[in-house]
């Protein structure tokens, strides 16, 4: 981590998670970093990433927590507040649910003049109850200690409107959506890896390969992309499946229970990946089961590598996937509909490349890095410095 000092207005951001960082924000923060002074608050739940880590900014680690955990989260507050009042930031922008909330009452209660809080999925959309009805009031918590509200994806923003979370001038989406698009010379279509790396998995040519790549949690759906898979498996031979991403319940626990361990050439786990552009080469077919989503952003580096997806039909991945055209949307939670859009492109090879095509158009139209990070720089630059 490299800091150098300046002259430059003082901009913070808060996460709650070093993957955020490493997955997110690195291309914004060291973009930023040539324009303003940037600090960066996080929990640092993954030292050995974080040092890999060179960024031209500052890094302070706080003791900030994804759950609720009254202690912790008054701790933080606290330092937030604290950090906000003795830097005098002009600016602090948050992303995930508990940092906006925090970061938003600490910034609110520093008097920081521009106040941002990214929405990217919202935990209460699937929830019932008082659970949901705390939820959606803590959310609208952090948009009334909030100055600008931006929003990862269009049909996310229509679900808060209505949902009355915000109103319908409060916020922003940037371009067509996603938090920074897709580094297309990285998710870059290479068939020599790929063969390479089907030959080292011991998948042959006549292989389907169906991928999931993300969060292993109860809310992604897995347990229904287990159960269509299973479905399928018991009229095609050849079609393995892949899970991808860190456990955070006991959804894996799960995932291997169905599985019993008698499909150790069909089905694989991989705990985490820092080169997911090359995980996803394994993919004939990007699946993004999940009941609640902001964008699903896997989707769209899927597709830069001409893999078409299969996802729910959930704001968020509508802003992904265009149904029948980059993949197929189905209804959510229901497995034997996403078995069905799985057997399409077992059956129909033609149309998987056709889709996968048209995916790789859309996100050199609309998604690229490029394109986005130049509406974000844009848009600091325009609250900021005029």
């Amino acid at each position: 981590m490299i800091y150098v000092n300046s002259k430059k207005e003082k901009i913070l951001f808060i996460v709650t998670s070093v993957y955020m960082l490493n997955f997110f924000l690195i291309p914004h923060l060291r973009t930023l970093s040539n324009f303003f002074d940037i600090t960066l608050l996080l929990k640092n739940d993954a030292p050995e990433i974080l040092n890999k880590i060179t960024l031209p900014i500052k890094i302070i680690e706080i003791p900030i927590e994804r759950k609720i955990s009254i202690i912790k989260d008054i701790t933080a507050l606290f330092w937030i507040f604290k950090i906000c009042k003795k830097n005098k930031f002009k600016s602090v922008h948050t992303l995930t649910p508990k940092a906006g909330l925090l970061g938003m009452i600490g910034a609110f209660l520093a008097r920081i003049p521009i106040r941002i809080h990214t929405f990217q999925g919202e935990v209460w959309s699937n929830k019932t109850g008082i659970i949901k009805f705390l939820l959606k009031n803590l959310d609208r918590l952090i948009v009334f200690c909030s100055t600008e509200i931006l929003i990862v994806s269009s049909t996310e923003r229509l679900f808060l409107i209505n949902e009355k979370i915000l109103f319908n001038r409060q916020s922003l989406v940037l371009g067509s959506g996603s938090i920074g698009g897709v580094d297309v010379k990285k998710f870059k279509i290479n068939n020599k890896i790929k063969k390479e790396l089907r030959k080292k998995n011991n998948f042959t040519s006549q292989d389907l390969v169906f991928l999931y790549l993300g969060r292993i949690c109860k809310d992604k759906g897995l347990i229904d992309l287990a159960n269509a898979y299973l479905t399928l498996l018991k009229k095609y031979e050849k079609i393995k499946l892949i899970f991808i991403g860190p456990a955070e319940d006991n959804t894996l626990e799960n995932l291997k229970k169905i599985f019993l361990d008698k499909f150790e050439d069909k089905v694989f786990f991989k705990s985490f990946t820092n080169e997911p552009e090359k995980d996803l080469l394994l993919a004939d077919v990007f699946v993004l089961p999940s009941y609640r989503e902001g964008f699903g952003v896997s989707v769209i580096e899927a597709a830069s590598l001409g893999i078409p997806s299969i996802g729910s039909n959930i704001h968020g991945i509508q802003d992904a996937i265009i149904d029948n055209e980059t993949g197929f949307l189905y209804k959510v939670k229901d497995q034997y509909d996403l078995s069905v859009k799985m057997e399409y492109f077992i059956k129909y090879p033609l149309l998987r490349k056709e889709m996968g095509l048209n995916a790789k158009k859309r996100v050199e139209k609309e998604f690229t890095q490029e394109i986005i990070l130049s509406k974000f720089i844009n848009y600091y630059k325009s609250l900021i410095i005029n």
